[in-house]
């Protein structure tokens, strides 16, 4: 109950192995003292959330894991071909020691057969990121997909913040050995495609406007003959 806030003298609470959910485990681990506080706050009705989510998509083998690893670990990963992972896989990430915040992150599987249950991650305050490996399909193939999963996060949480982050650059045709090309051509390549990308997004939010002017253009219409 939030009365337990009102107890300052309190030295000793241990809800640890309890199936409540307030406060939440995060608070318990921290002690009595955090407990408390938090109690104190929801009483007030202000309770600081350090908790931030992030949801990786794209399709498969775009590098959605290896990413994960390597932000965790702050050492470049690479996951095994074989290693693909099923439905959506979640961790619990402590940004640093001496931080509050924590990272609760969710990889997406990029499988057709998982996309079905990803709308039941999805939730308004995610930071999304849609990994793209820019060194595989063609163009217009990768442009299509994008706006697939742009438009499968938009539909279940309309304003969500996306971040596209291209991977595979070192594989990228006649720049993965040294000898065939230099880093300033590779570096212009890289642009140029995530350029083709960035075009592409520009011209699907362009055409949603479009069309939701004309729905409510449509609906004016309607409004006005039934007057």
């Amino acid at each position: 109950p939030e009365w337990v806030g009102q107890l300052m003298g309190l030295q000793t609470l241990n809800l640890k192995h309890n199936s409540l959910k307030t406060p939440p485990p995060v608070i318990v681990e921290k002690g009595t003292t955090a407990i408390v506080q938090y109690m104190r706050d929801l009483a007030n009705g202000r309770v600081p959330c350090y908790v931030l989510k992030m949801m990786l998509l794209g399709d498969p083998g775009g590098g959605k894991s290896s990413l994960l690893d390597t932000l965790a670990s702050g050492i470049p990963t690479r996951r095994p071909a074989e290693d693909r992972t099923p439905s959506v896989d979640v961790k619990m990430h402590r940004i640093n020691e001496s931080s509050r915040l924590v990272l609760n992150t969710y990889d997406a599987g990029g499988h057709e057969v998982y996309r079905a249950t990803h709308r039941f991650f999805m939730s308004p305050g995610t930071l999304y990121v849609l990994v793209v490996d820019i060194a595989n399909p063609g163009p217009s193939e990768q442009s299509e997909q994008i706006v697939k999963w742009l438009e499968a996060v938009q539909s279940q949480v309309p304003g969500a913040a996306v971040v596209i982050v291209g991977t595979h650059v070192d594989e990228i045709e006649d720049y993965a050995d040294d000898s065939t090309g230099t880093v300033e051509s590779l570096s212009f390549e890289v642009h140029a495609r995530l350029s083709n990308i960035d075009t592409r997004v520009m011209q699907w939010e362009d055409m949603r406007l479009s069309h939701l002017r004309e729905a409510v253009r449509a609906a004016e219409d309607e409004l006005e003959n039934a007057g």
